[in-house]
């Protein structure tokens, strides 16, 4: 297991500043100026339970984009290659600050990310679905059968750009060490872990938001601070600390129910943000009791509890009204805890700078829609234009499948290994299509025999290493299935897919206390946008796991997990 987000009292030298300045960024631009009651709201744009719906306009389609490769980052952009490569240094200096931030060291996690950095801010805002954000960060996109870990954003390497891509990032360390999180705590969490500065070699965190802050007036204020409008928050107008830790995913978002979000809820879904960021502020660095508690509690979802549960057992003895007295006080108090550590950015060269090919840039188009039909059409053009695109065919074939149309998507996933026969994505592709009408991969089809000898020497990802176990399982080859599914584990420990598959190989060997311990881990990390009915059956094969153990006399008592999953997250 990836381990917790340190708390910045670990070997940090502790400074007071009087009047924090705020050090942070919103999830949309300010829209206008009210001249009535000075007005002044920050539109935010919420992590959503549907699953994504980007795509690329046409303009975009036919412009010049680029592809480079770093260590932790894919760049697909429309930038010109010195900006390009100016903004792929930038996202690797934010990985290494949010490393040593975060976790107090480089190289905490070996994640990779997609990012998708668009020239023009209309242009981003079009490609998400018209909504005005200013990043978003998603799990996995809406046809992936591999989770790919994307993000989109836009504009040049500013300091704004770059706290906005880095709240973005900040979210992808936190599902990554901590797994599914509620609303509350996953924005807080990315606000507070994005507002770091870099000052005379030292890496300076804990200041407040960049577009946001708290007053004791009971006005809604705009401030101009140069490059950016900041909003004064009344803290008369912000809910208590537990209402604020118990709220829902649509009402911690209430700007994004509905099509057209009204004026009140784009308010109050700013002051969620911003009482957030103050909560978590506080369980960081706040009175000690905080501090302890909300570090176990990190820690045990490091290790695979849900973090809903553990903050609801760490807390208990002191949430309540002393929680939401003592939240109100922090939020008054003018002086906040400011950590600095010595800090150094590293810079490696890019492993790969190219042009993308017009058929490449249509296969990135497909893959950021949302719906079938416009997907199928720009992979059928760049096949026409590249007819020996592999990565055209295999999601032709990907989408066709999850059409019902598996004989089609089968002949097209064929034809990407005819193109590249040892590609592990293609050959996993071909494989899935034989799982979708049971539970295990069983069957003696000459094809998928042959495929998966392949995929067993070629697997390197999660949900390969997962397919390899179900196959395997599926033979009867139970230790082998029980070491690929621990591969698919050690590479990713929040992979609920691959948490569902060990735990039923170790039920079907008999070993049922550990098939609890690993099903009731994949619960706590299911993502909001899996459907109930899926949600049900993992939470039904729990139950039947715990009570094989009670009989077995593993165990007496068990926690029931909590489903506090997450999908997208725009800011």
């Amino acid at each position: 297991m990836p381990s917790a987000p340190a708390s910045p009292y670990t070997d940090r030298v502790r400074r007071f500043v009087t009047r924090p300045r705020c050090r942070s960024w919103s999830k949309r631009l300010l829209q206008s100026l009210s001249a009535t009651a000075g007005a002044c709201v920050v539109l935010g744009l919420a992590a959503c339970a549907s699953r994504p719906r980007p795509r690329l306009t046409e303009h975009s389609a036919n412009a010049t984009w680029l592809r480079l490769e770093s260590r932790h980052f894919t760049l697909s952009t429309d930038f010109a290659a010195k900006t390009a490569l100016e903004a792929l240094n930038a996202y690797e200096s934010e990985f290494d600050a949010l490393s040593v931030a975060a976790f107090g060291r480089l190289d905490a996690l070996d994640l990779h990310t997609h990012v998708v950095l668009f020239q023009d801010r209309r242009e981003f805002a079009s490609h998400v679905d018209g909504s005005i954000t200013v990043g978003v960060f998603y799990d996995q996109l809406a046809f992936d059968i591999e989770p790919e870990a994307t993000i989109l954003t836009y504009g040049e390497a500013t300091k704004v750009a770059r706290f906005r891509f880095r709240h973005e990032l900040a979210h992808r360390f936190m599902r990554a060490s901590l797994g599914a999180l509620p609303p509350w705590l996953d924005e807080g969490l990315a606000c507070y872990y994005s507002n770091i500065d870099v000052e005379d070699g030292q890496l300076v965190l804990g200041r407040q938001d960049l577009l946001r802050r708290f007053t004791e007036s009971r006005d809604w204020r705009p401030v101009n601070h140069n490059t950016h409008l900041l909003t004064e928050i009344p803290i008369a107008e912000v809910p208590d600390a537990t209402e604020i830790m118990a709220l829902p995913d649509r009402a911690f978002y209430p700007a994004h129910v509905g099509e057209l979000p009204t004026y009140d809820a784009e308010k109050q879904e700013t002051i969620h943000y911003a009482a957030a960021w103050g909560l978590v502020h506080m369980l960081l660095n706040g009175p000690a009791p905080y501090r302890e508690r909300f570090s176990e509690a990190m820690a045990a979802a490091a290790q695979g509890e849900s973090m809903a549960v553990a903050l609801t057992r760490e807390l208990a003895e002191v949430r309540g009204a002393r929680l939401d007295r003592e939240f109100r006080w922090y939020l008054r108090d003018r002086t906040r805890a400011v950590w600095m550590t010595p800090y150094v950015a590293r810079h490696d060269r890019p492993s790969e700078n190219r042009r993308m090919t017009p058929a490449e840039v249509l296969v990135l188009r497909a893959r950021l829609a949302s719906e079938a039909g416009p997907a199928l059409s720009d992979l059928h053009r760049a096949v026409e234009q590249a007819p020996r695109h592999a990565d055209a065919h295999h999601w032709l074939g990907v989408i066709q499948v999850q059409r019902g149309q598996t004989e089609l998507g089968r002949e097209y996933l064929r034809q990407a290994l005819a193109i590249a026969p040892d590609e592990p994505r293609y050959l996993n592709g071909l494989a899935w299509t034989y799982g979708l009408e049971s539970e295990t991969l069983a069957g003696d089809e000459p094809e998928l025999v042959d495929v998966m000898s392949r995929l067993q020497r070629q697997a390197a990802t999660p949900a390969q290493f997962d397919t390899v176990a179900w196959y395997l399982a599926g033979r009867g080859r139970i230790a082998e299935a029980a070491a690929a599914a621990r591969e698919a584990i050690a590479l990713d420990p929040n992979c609920w897919r691959c948490l569902d598959t060990y735990a039923r190989i170790l039920y079907s060997a008999g070993a049922v206390e550990t098939a609890e311990m690993s099903q009731r881990t994949a619960v706590n990390r299911l993502p909001r946008w899996v459907p109930e009915s899926l949600e049900q059956e993992f939470v039904t094969r729990w139950a039947r796991y715990r009570d094989a153990a009670v009989r077995d006399g593993s165990t007496s008592a068990w926690p029931s997990p909590t489903r506090s999953g997450v999908g997208a997250s725009f800011d």
